[in-house]
């Protein structure tokens, strides 16, 4: 028989403690300082300007244009008086509802659309010519699209505004009425 070995024992690998959550968040807001200042000098190109040098580059050059703001030539100074819209959607077979009165003293044009090709414009101006309606189209240019609407008017009548009003709702053409800005 031989003689009882001694058993070795062998270290067993104990399982490694993680990282505290704290540790980790420490990190990642040092790889993001890191980072941003990285991205911060990339960006400055390595060239510092002083202050006067930033106002100079800044500054536009003597004779240079400037951009031009042309809706205040685009839209002229009209008020626009909002289309009454219905309340409730009316049945089949119940007439539409009369607009509301225009009580209001001054010029008004009425729109019946606004189109982009000729031929819709034309297409609205005959089928009031057929209602016995006059019409004009004017073509509108609004940034590089044209636009061609279909006007009825000017109405000083309040009576003979009322009325075009009425007819036009009872055919179903829906229109925005106009006030001219040139009464006071």
């Amino acid at each position: 028989m031989s003689p009882p070995r001694q058993a070795s024992r062998r270290r067993q690998s104990q399982p490694s403690q993680p990282l505290p959550g704290w540790l980790w968040g420490l990190g990642g807001l040092l790889c993001g300082v890191l980072i941003t200042a990285w991205m911060f000098v990339d960006s400055q190109g390595g060239a510092e300007l002083t202050g006067a040098q930033d106002a100079a580059e800044l500054a536009p050059a003597e004779g240079a244009v400037r951009p031009r703001f042309e809706f205040y030539t685009l839209l002229p100074e009209l008020e626009v008086v909002v289309p009454e819209v219905p309340t409730r959607p009316r049945a089949a077979n119940e007439p539409p509802a009369p607009p509301a009165a225009v009580e209001r003293p001054g010029t008004y044009i009425l729109q019946a659309g606004s189109f982009r090709s000729t031929e819709e414009a034309d297409r609205m101006r005959a089928s009031l010519a057929l209602l016995g309606v006059q019409s004009n189209v004017q073509a509108v240019t609004v940034d590089t699209d044209t636009w061609h609407r279909v006007r009825i008017g000017p109405f000083t009548d309040l009576g003979e505004l009322n009325q075009m009003r009425d007819r036009l709702h009872r055919h179903d053409i829906q229109t925005l009425m106009v006030r001219l800005a040139t009464d006071a």
